[in-house]
């Protein structure tokens, strides 16, 4: 099994205390697999190979992610389930190309929050729309945003760091991963909550954006939990706030943003399955149950949990629900904030 692979391949890693975790996987893929009739509804799926679209180029944590998933669902199916990558201009032409494609569930969009609520508030004419052109079918896991600064910026709390920026309106740098991501979107979600103003400056991803933090170039930054651990961990930088209502196991010292002094603020990157609008329902149901299924297996949730995403789970139409409110903040917030793209 893939998953069972990637852990085994950890540092420090046997596979002698993972065989009954693995005999339990086996044995629960199995069961899926049987148990999914070969008619569903009078409509046969998958009879044939099912893609995978990340709109993201290959190598990154989305695609590895998908990947995994791919794989397993693959087994489950028993028929193969490719990743193809269709990155470019910001996920959009990836997720656009999904939204478009025959809509009989062989197509299955690996989405996140820039591509379906992030990009509606930012951009004005989309060539898709996503709310209407996709049917979210299950929210797999999410991962926080962590807020950080340099080691030399003298603030050890949220509350510390607001005051600073109050007092030095404009002043303090922080680094995103370019106009429109995530981590930029919720610096701005925060500045908004906290009435402070910072100076944004956005670089070309994650990476160069973190590299700017721990360079001293810039003073603050959002960054995901997966790439923030090894430097929190290496004592790099200063973990102030985490963006999700609750404490992360992987960084439980670290407070929420929500309980230093900001109740209710919440954002994360997610990933969650999409397929084209039209597409039979009895297909959504069958892409989502197994979905569900493989989120309840122990080598998921290890795998998720030891890369910072929570596995989540959800029904399309709490999906759905879920996603019309993250819409609506997003576009509260560019409106409010005068928020331009160019």
């Amino acid at each position: 099994m893939v998953i069972l692979k990637k852990i085994v391949s950890r540092p420090g890693a046997t596979l002698a205390p993972r065989m009954k975790g693995l005999a339990k996987y086996v044995a629960l893929v199995a069961a899926c697999s049987l148990s999914v009739p070969v008619t569903v509804h009078g409509v046969d799926y998958p009879t044939k190979p099912v893609r995978i679209m990340v709109p993201f180029s290959a190598g990154g944590g989305t695609d590895l992610l998908a990947r995994s998933i791919a794989q397993d669902l693959g087994e489950i199916w028993r028929q193969p389930v490719i990743v193809e990558n269709r990155g470019g201009d910001g996920g959009k032409i990836g997720a656009a190309y999904a939204a478009k494609a025959t809509p009989d569930g062989y197509t299955i969009l690996f989405g996140s929050p820039t591509v379906i609520t992030v990009a509606p508030a930012l951009y004005q004419n989309l060539s898709y729309n996503p709310m209407k052109d996709l049917v979210p079918v299950i929210r797999i896991a999410f991962t926080p945003q962590v807020l950080l600064t340099h080691l030399s910026v003298p603030v050890k709390s949220v509350k510390e760091l607001v005051q600073m920026a109050k007092e030095k309106p404009g002043v303090m740098l922080s680094s995103n991963s370019g106009v429109g991501s995530v981590a930029y979107m919720a610096m701005a979600l925060f500045e908004s909550t906290a009435k402070i103003k910072l100076n944004n400056i956005p670089y070309k991803g994650a990476g160069p954006a973190l590299a700017a933090l721990l360079g001293g170039q810039v003073n603050a930054t959002f960054n995901i939990v997966n790439t923030t651990l090894p430097q929190y961990r290496a004592g790099k930088v200063n973990a102030l706030g985490i963006s999700s209502l609750s404490r992360l196991d992987l960084m439980p010292k670290v407070p929420t943003i929500a309980e230093s002094g900001y109740p209710g603020f919440e954002t994360s990157t997610w990933y969650g399955l999409f397929v084209p609008t039209g597409t039979p329902d009895s297909v959504v149901r069958q892409v989502h149950r197994d979905m569900n299924q493989l989120l309840k297996t122990p080598m998921m949730h290890e795998l998720l949990n030891s890369t910072g995403f929570v596995p989540v789970g959800s029904t399309p139409e709490q999906f759905r629900t879920r996603l019309k409110a993250e819409l609506t903040t997003w576009r509260q917030l560019v409106q409010e904030n005068n928020i331009k793209v160019d």
